[in-house]
């Protein structure tokens, strides 16, 4: 059963591991995250060792679900750390969950996501989408907020557009299909829907900024006050395997065609997002702060959360 289905249920949160990490007995962890480009650092640095070297043994599960479940999952122990898109995050720290942002993942690129529509559309910008219906990943999370922001910026009132929530690998079909107007896309679901879709915005890069940070590491509190060494050793691995991707991108289509069932023809095209080389607290947190502002102005978030203190390290 999904973890995120399994987690929904239960907020409380779990034992705690206690020890301290080396490379002769390392700590095993259990991690959750998708098999998507986006997610590619974790896999790679667990692949070139660069967790062993901490000393840490990590199990990824891609046995993973809505975003949304991300924030019981690791605080119900049933993972150390999660994937979650930065929006996720914010929304747990607004409520005073006790979460941490441990470390960046990827963030957006003009070739990772964007906003589409079938390629006869009359829809040419975000100012068209006033009376349409969009499909996107989740409702409230980070492509939702980023709309209401675009859209808020665009002229148009947020509310004349209807938004459906819509599961990843339906989103093309129900572009095609006429069930949603426009889309945001992410890959590989870009490079499969084809020739037949035509890009009108970014969609994030208008709400966000761009290169806005999409996807981080996410765990509870109490993992971080019982395993601070494992946290840094954990967020060091990770800074490193995101530098490694912007070097290698070549290495990230290899590592993505190894835990996914990305289709050759698709890998070799698939957009890549970006990967920032020496991503640290300081650069996160500033990037965090800057969501959650527009999150507050969209109505998302009732008043700035505790960003500074929500991050792991100095």
């Amino acid at each position: 059963m999904p973890i995120g289905l399994t987690a929904c249920g239960s907020a409380a949160q779990g034992p705690a591991k206690t020890a301290k990490p080396n490379e002769d007995k390392p700590l095993k962890l259990k991690v959750g995250a998708l098999p998507v480009v986006g997610n590619v650092p974790l896999f790679l640095a667990q692949e070139k060792g660069f967790f062993r070297e901490e000393g840490l043994d990590v199990e990824i599960s891609t046995d993973v679900s809505n975003p949304a479940n991300a924030v019981p999952a690791v605080l119900s122990g049933d993972l150390d750390l999660i994937t979650s898109n930065s929006v996720t995050f914010l929304q747990a720290v607004g409520k005073r969950l006790p979460v941490t942002f441990v470390s960046a993942v990827s963030s957006n690129s003009p070739e990772y996501t964007g906003t589409y529509v079938k390629k006869d559309s009359p829809i040419r910008t975000i100012k068209d989408l006033a009376g349409k219906k969009v499909g996107l990943l989740a409702l409230g999370g980070i492509q939702h907020v980023a709309y209401l922001k675009a859209a808020k910026d665009s002229g148009i009132d947020p509310g004349s557009v209807t938004f459906v929530e819509l599961p990843i690998q339906n989103t093309v079909s129900a572009l095609e299909s006429g069930k949603v107007d426009a889309a945001g896309l992410i890959e590989p679901f870009i490079t499969i829907g084809g020739s037949g879709l035509r890009r009108i915005a970014s969609g994030l890069d208008e709400g966000l900024g761009p290169q806005t940070l999409v996807t981080g590491m996410m765990t509870s509190n109490k993992f971080v006050k019982a395993n601070p060494d494992a946290a840094g050793g954990f967020a060091r691995a990770m800074a490193r395997a995101e530098t490694y991707c912007a070097d290698h991108p070549g290495d990230v289509r290899a590592t993505l065609g190894k835990v996914s069932k990305t289709p050759p023809a698709v890998l070799a095209k698939i957009g890549m997002p970006t990967f920032h080389k020496g991503s640290d607290a300081a650069s996160l947190r500033q990037q965090l702060r800057r969501q959650a502002q527009v999150m507050v102005d969209v109505g998302r978030l009732k008043q700035m959360p505790d960003v500074d203190g929500s991050v792991f390290g100095g």
